[in-house]
């Protein structure tokens, strides 16, 4: 049996507390997301930014659907104008692409061969006339040991002149050794 790995906790981009990214947990979402939620409306979201919510407005937050894709072990939320996914058993992430301002990826948990207990949550705002695209990484297996894998990736896009933004989620099947 190979030693379990510890993941130490993991800020990227801005200082956030691990207490206000992480929160309360979200519902748990399977890779089908339930019909009965509302995808977010423009109408809803704020035109001035606003704080990062806090943990106990996160315990209270909104469960929103993902628009296009398959969310994967992904769970979204949403509080004024900031979108929070947690992703279970997800090990990282990172900013691909736009403006890194008010975003946030901590990932936290115990990884090993037999177990994954890895938790990584993302918090952006979500601003008129912006995109953003965001990479997330899993656990895989290839040769002879664990390894780093792409795990999904979530793209954010809120065109200039659209009413609502447009999220699309896509995910990879987990690499296993063959």
């Amino acid at each position: 049996m190979k030693p379990s790995l510890k993941m130490p906790k993991v800020k990227v981009l801005t200082v956030l507390s691990a207490a206000l990214a992480l929160g309360a947990a979200t519902p748990a979402a399977s890779s089908t997301q339930s019909p009965t939620l509302s995808v977010i409306s423009g109408a809803d979201v704020p035109r001035e930014p606003s704080k990062v919510p806090t943990a106990a407005e996160w315990a209270a937050a909104e469960p929103v659907r993902i628009n296009r894709g398959d969310p994967g072990p992904c769970a979204a939320s949403r509080v004024r104008e900031w979108l929070r996914l947690r992703c279970p058993d997800w090990i990282g992430g990172g900013l691909v692409a736009g403006d890194p301002k008010g975003v946030s990826i901590t990932a936290f948990g115990q990884v090993g061969e037999l177990e994954n207990h890895a938790v990584t949550t993302l918090v952006l705002p979500l601003t008129r006339g912006e995109a953003k695209i965001v990479s997330f990484m899993q656990l895989g297996q290839e040769y002879n040991s664990d390894s780093y894998a792409e795990g999904g990736t979530l793209s954010v896009v809120w065109r200039r002149g659209h009413p609502d933004p447009t999220l699309v989620m896509s995910v990879r099947p987990v690499p296993r050794m063959q």
